[in-house]
């Protein structure tokens, strides 16, 4: 699906890390979802395994905990373009940050899970994009 520059629109997935493969990597980061143009991308890093958000220019860390732990997670992005608003990203259900609308890519082309190889270190499962 492809979304203009100034549509909202609603990112959900579910993933779970495998702490086996995650732990057993030597990557620095692990990229659960990356945009086409490589400007926007949700990252684990290595050494804290929080999830982090990076657009552009800016990076947010989203919540406090290790999501590299074996369980399921459900990831939601509400990005509010046409009201020149934020994207929320929630967490389990949890709101756990929020960035400028405008630093966060268009959906335009493929959405890659995983780095753009392919590579993730777990599952993903349902994932959704709302207009």
């Amino acid at each position: 699906m492809n979304t203009g520059y100034d549509e909202d629109y609603l990112l959900q997935a579910w993933f779970n890390v495998d702490q086996d493969v995650y732990l057993a990597n030597s990557r620095e980061l692990d990229t659960l979802i990356s945009y086409p143009n490589g400007n926007t991308s949700f990252v684990i890093p290595r050494k804290s395994g929080n999830l982090v958000l990076l657009c552009r220019k800016d990076s947010i860390v989203l919540g406090d905990r290790n999501i590299a732990d074996g369980h399921w997670h459900q990831l939601s992005m509400m990005v509010k373009k046409s009201e020149n608003g934020n994207a929320v990203v929630y967490l389990d259900g949890s709101n756990v940050g929020q960035i400028a609308a405008r630093n966060v890519d268009s959906m335009q082309g493929l959405l890659f899970l995983g780095d753009r190889g392919g590579s993730f270190s777990g599952y993903f499962d349902e994932i959704r994009i709302w207009n």
